[in-house]
């Protein structure tokens, strides 16, 4: 039965000595560690520890948040770690799943975690609003002015090759193919998604959650299996990463395609005001 370790700090400026230093003295056997964000769903020494892991090994951390990056996610681990019947401790937090206290307390704890994830959600959300409501805008500065936008799509439509475009206004290949022909290209996308199904699963689609796990949730969703598909799902993450949410629920609030009811537009609207 072996005892294993995982430590993580979120950059590589971090360093992962203390954590290393209280698994040591636990007694681990072995080590797994990284540095990456915990908002990534792509740590791979973090796969390579949960495999690694056999029946009744104890998997062993220094915090609950050097493991998870939400609390659907450590649900999720703590599944699978039972699922292996292997035990997990939390050294500061003082659990251990291999007793009906620590287990009990784990379950606490993720709960309160859960709690306290909606109430500065909710704080930061009431913050936004203030901060518009005195003026201030969000997001990063536009690298081109409509004008320059309008003789970029010009030049282009003179035959200048796509790669010559981005080096002269200094941005990315992908965001010329956006500024000249984004609307075309996002209505073909929202269509090959279908626009009532973008904008009632929009928070799912917009989430932090692993492209695995939304395609789960909407396949599971009433109203959405006849038409759910992971090409869809995928198409509508696409979609939200380009940074063309707004454009999309503009799309959809003037469309005029019959699938489009007024209920959709007007939900499509609220999730815009409030984004």
């Amino acid at each position: 039965m072996a005892v294993v370790g995982y430590a993580r700090v979120s950059s590589v400026g971090q360093k992962l000595d203390v954590q290393l230093e209280k698994l040591k003295q636990y007694g681990c056997d072995k080590i797994f560690e990284e540095k990456v964000s915990g908002t990534t769903a792509n740590r791979v020494q973090l796969h390579r520890c949960l495999e690694y892991l056999r029946e009744g090994d104890s998997l062993v951390i220094t915090k609950l948040d050097r493991l998870a990056r939400s609390t659907f996610h450590l649900t999720q681990i703590a599944n699978q770690l039972e699922e292996k019947s292997v035990d997990f401790v939390v050294l500061d937090q003082q659990i251990d799943t291999s007793t009906p206290t620590g287990k009990l307390l784990f379950n606490m704890l993720a709960s309160i975690a859960e709690f306290e994830t909606e109430i500065r959600k909710e704080r930061q959300l009431e913050g936004i609003e203030k901060a518009k409501s005195k003026g201030v805008k969000f997001g990063a500065k536009k690298k081109l002015t409509e004008q320059e936008i309008e003789q970029m799509t010009q030049e282009r439509e003179a035959g200048v090759l796509v790669k010559d475009l981005a080096k002269k206004y200094g941005i990315s290949i992908p965001s010329v193919y956006r500024l000249i022909g984004g609307e075309m290209d996002l209505q073909r996308a929202l269509n090959s998604v279908g626009k009532t199904c973008f904008v009632k699963y929009y928070e799912e689609f917009a989430s932090d959650k692993p492209v695995e796990d939304i395609v789960e949730i909407l396949l599971n969703k009433e109203g959405y299996a006849e038409t759910a598909s992971r090409t869809r799902v995928n198409n509508a993450r696409k979609i939200i990463r380009q940074g063309l949410s707004n454009q999309a629920l503009d799309l959809v609030i003037n469309s005029n395609h019959s699938l489009v009811t007024e209920e959709v537009k007007k939900i499509a609207t609220l999730i815009k005001r409030s984004s």
